[in-house]
């Protein structure tokens, strides 16, 4: 399953805006973020009614799915239950980490978001908490406490603790004239994901770097 991180907090304690934030901090590191929301009420739509799909849905199709250039969506309804965190994941083509709003009952690291006046006391098992998110000082409750604005460190936190480690067989060495050459993380992750995308094996690569050639001739 693709590394998952669950945001979690009371209702109306501000997840979805902090969400806002982490995505494109983890995005501007060069991961592909996918979301997962959790809709605690039965039933939802979110297609338009009158259009098209809806009306295919309306007609009696228990799967509608529309495709464009670049986009597809589908919408699977009468599945007569809640499905698992784990089958929803499993519709997730490509993606680094897993975002989820909500599932706080899931088995799953949490990042707590904690604010004064919304939260008497934690929601999340301490053996699962990754992080808090709060606005408000907070005691020793064994996992770090982040600002509700710092969303680059809670980026840095998931990408060391959760994303690194579940692609650590997959390295870049760099040698240079028979010594190894230490090269930026951020340029290392760009070339694997270059690598990935164009369906490399894990393996040997030859890079030639040639000299512009000069033009010495006088005019």
């Amino acid at each position: 399953m693709i590394p998952t991180v669950s945001i979690v907090g009371k209702s109306g304690v501000g997840k979805t805006t902090f969400m806002e934030k982490l995505i494109p901090a983890l995005r501007r590191r060069g991961w592909r973020v996918a979301t997962v929301k959790h809709h605690a009420h039965p039933g939802f739509d979110f297609d338009i009614p009158g259009k098209d799909t809806w009306r295919h849905a309306k007609a009696g199709s228990s799967t509608v799915l529309i495709v464009s250039p670049g986009k597809l969506a589908m919408i699977w309804d009468e599945i007569g239950r809640e499905p698992k965190l784990e089958e929803a994941i499993a519709l997730v083509p490509e993606a680094d980490i897993v975002l989820t709003e909500g599932y706080h009952w899931a088995r799953t690291p949490k990042i707590e978001v904690f604010r004064a006046g919304y939260s008497d006391e934690l929601r999340s098992d301490p053996d699962s908490l990754l992080a808090i998110v709060s606005d408000s000082r907070i005691g020793d409750v064994g996992a770090p406490v982040f600002d509700l604005d710092d969303a680059e460190g809670v980026a840095e936190l998931i990408e060391n603790k959760i994303i690194l480690p579940s692609i650590g067989q997959d390295r870049l060495d760099f040698i240079l004239n028979g010594e190894p050459v230490s090269i930026d993380k951020t340029l290392e992750k760009k070339l694997l994901d270059l690598l990935r995308k164009a369906g490399a094996e894990p393996g040997e690569a030859i890079i030639r770097w040639k000299k512009r050639a000069e033009n010495a001739r006088a005019g």
